[in-house]
């Protein structure tokens, strides 16, 4: 074990958590899974060297991005997953519990890295399962199978209960399959136990363009203590993957007025886009003191690309199993803008494991 490691294994310890098993001793995936091409494995390190300089000068959110980035060209890469667990724990135990996704649901104000994997897991959508990293402990995976698959008296016609197919299930190359087939259960009380790296199609373009998005016109009014009836998270000083995924949920979850900020149902009405139009062209105009409209009308670019981006969710929308309360609003705002969370993740029922994305989402141009 190098020195890197071996220091970072020290850190976990000291910090009191459990070391994941993790590959073997060159970084190289174990038989079956296919190789990692030489020039992501080389990518990887340079950004596990960004991330460990970070985290050493106590750079927590920008290392957690840069590990990320390395985890997802390498998913083998051993040094980069004992750093994600030393950056997970600056988050799961944040001094005073205020900041972090540490404590109770009732105060924390950042999703879980376990309650993002369930909402990763849920956003799959059938092109995503080609591609998707993952990691699932064999125990876990050994306890599906006998407690889910073996229960289950009609099976997907792909599962065979038998040795082979118990084979072909927990082959460490079956990475694809083996979430498609705990989401095609339901098994949802697995989901958390997914660590998926890769970000769903619509997500990773959630985190790219339109966070970006949310945080020029969102959170300079909504991001603080006074959030006006719409508790977004600030971006500053904490994890942005926990930051993206948290707004994501609490726009998919919250209503304003009886409006839904993201409508699956009826992307074009969805609050997200109708309080950023003229109020004039708005079917939904945005309530007191808005700050002038950044678009015309829903024809315009932005507010078409964000149609597009919604129609790219899974629709229904699914039923995340997330125990995140979202903060309700100040006193004073609760008449002129009332807000109140909608049950976990939308529908009570899962959407079906094979429902298609409506369409590809494509980038959301900066105004």
């Amino acid at each position: 074990m190098n020195t890197s490691r071996c220091a970072l294994v020290l850190g976990l310890i000291l910090a009191g958590s459990t070391v994941m098993p993790l590959w073997a001793a060159d970084d190289t995936a174990p038989a079956g899974v296919p190789a990692v091409a030489p020039a992501s494995v080389t990518a990887a390190r340079e950004h596990y060297k960004k991330a460990l300089d970070l985290y050493n000068q106590q750079k927590y959110p920008q290392a957690s991005e840069e590990v990320d980035q390395a985890l997802a060209l390498n998913p083998n890469f051993k040094d980069a997953q004992l750093l994600r667990q030393l950056i997970d724990q600056k988050y799961t135990a944040p001094a005073g519990g205020g900041n972090g996704a540490g404590g109770s649901t009732s105060n924390r104000t950042l999703l879980t890295r376990e309650e993002i994997n369930r909402i990763k897991i849920n956003e799959l959508s059938e092109n995503d399962f080609k591609t998707v990293r993952a990691q699932i402990k064999r125990a876990d995976l050994e306890q599906f199978w006998n407690k889910v698959v073996m229960a289950d008296p009609n099976p997907p016609p792909e599962v065979t209960k038998t040795k082979q197919g118990h084979d072909q299930f927990i082959a460490p190359a079956n990475v694809a399959g083996q979430v498609a087939l705990i989401r095609g259960e339901q098994a949802a009380e697995y989901y958390g136990k997914v660590n998926i790296i890769s970000d769903p199609a619509a997500l990773a373009t959630y985190k790219t363009s339109v966070q970006t998005y949310i945080q020029a016109t969102c959170t300079k009014c909504h991001g603080g203590k006074d959030n006006k009836g719409l508790p977004l998270v600030s971006p500053a000083g904490k994890d942005p993957t926990a930051v993206a995924y948290t707004n994501f949920y609490i726009l998919s979850n919250l209503t304003v007025g009886g409006g839904k900020l993201i409508d699956r149902d009826n992307p074009e009405k969805s609050l997200l886009i109708q309080y950023a139009i003229d109020p004039q062209n708005a079917t939904t105009p945005h309530p007191g003191k808005a700050k002038a409209a950044r678009f015309g009308s829903i024809a315009d670019t932005t507010p078409q690309a964000l149609v597009t981006w919604i129609k790219s969710l899974r629709f229904p929308a699914p039923n995340y199993g997330v125990e995140y309360v979202i903060p309700t609003p100040p006193a004073k705002e609760a008449e002129t803008v009332p807000a109140a969370p909608a049950a976990a993740g939308g529908t009570d029922k899962p959407a079906p494991a094979d429902a298609p994305a409506k369409a590809a989402a494509p980038a959301i141009p900066e105004k």
